[in-house]
Order: C-alpha cells, then sequence, then structure tokens
C-alpha cells in the first residue's frame, strides 16, 4: 500500500529488504558472464589489439597526437588522442550526440576503449566521423 504513510515497520527481518530484487539484471550478469566465460580469450585479445591498432594508425593520419603507449607489450585495448587546438571535450561531446559513437572524453583528449563485440566498421566510423569534424588547422 503505497499511499499509506502510516504503516507499522514490518516484523523482523524483513523491515530491511531494499525492495524487489534486480531479476532482469541478475540474469543479464550471469548471461554475460556465461558468454564471456566461454569465449576465446586470445581471439577477443587480438581482435582488440588490431581495432587498437587501427584506431591508433587512422587518429596520426589524421593528425593527432596519441597519449597512450602503443609498442610490443605496452598496447592495450585504450587509445587516448587528442588533435592540437582542438577542444576535446567539445569534440567529444559532439561525436556522442551528432554521431552517435560513445568515447570518452577529458579536456587532455578522447579516450576510446574498444571491445570484442566491435568491429572494423565501427572504428572506421569513428575515424570518418573525426575527419570530418576536425579542421585542418587543428591537424598537426
Amino acid at each position: 500500500d503505497f499511499l499509506n504513510y502510516d504503516q507499522p515497520w514490518a516484523a523482523g527481518a524483513p523491515r530491511f529488504e531494499g525492495g524487489t530484487p534486480n531479476f532482469l539484471g541478475a540474469l543479464s550478469l550471469a548471461t554475460a558472464v556465461d558468454t564471456f566465460a566461454r569465449a576465446d580469450r586470445e581471439a577477443v585479445a587480438a581482435h582488440i589489439l588490431m581495432l587498437t591498432d587501427r584506431l591508433y594508425d587512422g587518429v596520426r593520419a589524421l593528425g593527432a597526437s596519441v597519449i597512450s603507449e602503443r609498442g610490443d607489450g605496452t598496447s592495450s585495448g585504450i587509445v587516448t588522442f587528442a588533435f592540437g587546438g582542438v577542444d576535446a571535450v567539445e569534440l567529444g561531446r559532439t561525436i556522442q550526440h551528432e554521431e552517435k559513437i560513445v568515447t570518452t572524453w577529458r579536456p587532455n583528449g578522447i579516450r576510446v576503449s574498444p571491445h570484442g563485440y566491435n568491429t572494423v566498421e565501427d572504428i572506421d566510423r569513428l575515424l570518418d566521423a573525426l575527419a570530418r569534424r576536425v579542421p585542418a588547422k587543428g591537424r598537426s
């Protein structure tokens, strides 16, 4: 009775229950964990590095400076980059709101972290969006 504000506390431990359990969230999490447990981790890791290498090469070709370390034994699934004279926060917001591409942006750069479910087409779409949005003077 949600509109009866004069209800007494429930007796015993049930008074401490937080509400209805999030069954949909729990089942979704269990399915995601099961999917990753069955995945070929080495193949997923290789796919992620292939995507980040493509992104690294692409943003450098557009004139960005890459903040993330890249190379044998140091590459990760994260690429952070910036274009000289371009507000990274504004560029990140524009890419997200107008292009529907989710990244993380900070004043020092835009961070992209593709995963196993991302595709080469996703990376190319981001690179195309950046090429359209970054003025030539922002490309160093």
